[in-house]
């Protein structure tokens, strides 16, 4: 099993690449490949199986998603021979398969196994992998009201959680507020974060933008956690209606979680009514004024 020494975190998908050779003396038949995981990693797909020399699939199986000790059968590879040059042949399969690797910091290895119907069982050799820590990073929005008038605060409340076993840096949160609604102050900032270059929002603005936050890593007592409260006017000009936001959330790593339609407010202001239909206008006719007939002048006869 090809060993590439891989440093991965959790959630991250790792391609494994697994070759059986007939090595002889005689044909093999029934061959079947298992491949046991580390405790919380789970097969995901086969992207390839590919075959050199004598190999027939003569009975398919393939394992099902999330298995944790993937099987493929079965085969049939001819015995070694050679090819026209003189060079050795040999019967060979090679498997392609992806992993998501989950689970808790530490070197974990994969182990192949190869069975055949002659009783056989061959351990390959391990293929080592890595499981770095990493951050595990959830968001929240809500608001306290449900509905408000033109003029009115109301509080947003922002909950950020990690619980991951790795610290998340340069973590940034980032709310688009709906027209009508604008932002106007930081009421309070709760947890065991830290921040390193913070940038907060100015008041009056539509984009919200907090950066610059360090959460801890989980503990067995608690997750990273941040809790933003801040507060928007509506503004006078507000029509009637609901008005959600948009949120999301990035870290160093490459990390977005995305909110979209989220913590709706109705306001509760009149609504613009229908403009007037252009066809209705266009549809009476104007109605002509009949001119009067001229009365006939009396003739002279001389």
């Amino acid at each position: 099993m090809a060993d590439k020494g891989q440093k991965v975190r959790p959630g991250d998908d790792v391609d494994y690449k697994l070759k059986v050779t007939n090595n002889g003396p005689g044909e093999a038949t029934g061959v079947t490949v298992r491949v046991d995981l580390p405790t919380a990693f789970r097969y995901k797909s086969t992207p390839s199986i590919d075959t050199t020399g004598p190999t027939t699939r003569t009975q398919p199986s393939d394992p099902p998603v999330d298995s944790a000790n993937p099987q493929w059968g079965q085969w049939s590879m001819g015995a070694p021979g050679f090819n026209a040059d003189g060079t050795p042949a040999h019967s060979a399969l090679l498997i392609t398969l992806d992993v998501r690797a989950s689970g808790s910091p530490a070197d974990y290895q994969l182990t192949p196994h190869v069975f055949s119907d002659s009783g056989d069982e061959v351990v390959g050799q391990p293929a080592k992998v890595a499981l770095a820590p990493a951050s595990d990073l959830n968001l929240t929005v809500a608001v306290e009201e449900a509905q408000a008038k033109r003029g009115d605060l109301v509080h947003y409340h922002l909950t950020l959680l990690n619980r991951g076993s790795g610290t998340a840096q340069a973590v940034g949160i980032l709310i688009t507020l709906p027209d009508g609604i604008i932002f106007n102050k930081t009421e309070h900032l709760e947890g065991n974060f830290s921040r390193s270059s913070p940038i907060d929002p100015i008041p009056g603005a539509l984009i919200v933008y907090y950066g610059g936050f360090v959460l801890p890593a989980a503990s067995s007592a608690r997750p990273g956690a941040l809790t933003i409260i801040f507060t928007a006017k509506v503004l006078a000009t507000a029509v009637g209606g609901t008005y959600p936001v948009t949120a999301q959330l990035t870290d160093k790593d490459g990390t977005v979680v995305q909110l979209n339609d989220t913590a709706p407010v109705t306001v509760l202001a009149p609504t613009p009514g229908p403009s007037p239909s252009p066809t209705a206008r266009s549809s009476a006719r104007p109605t002509a004024t009949p001119k009067p007939t001229p009365t006939p002048t009396p003739k002279k006869h001389g």
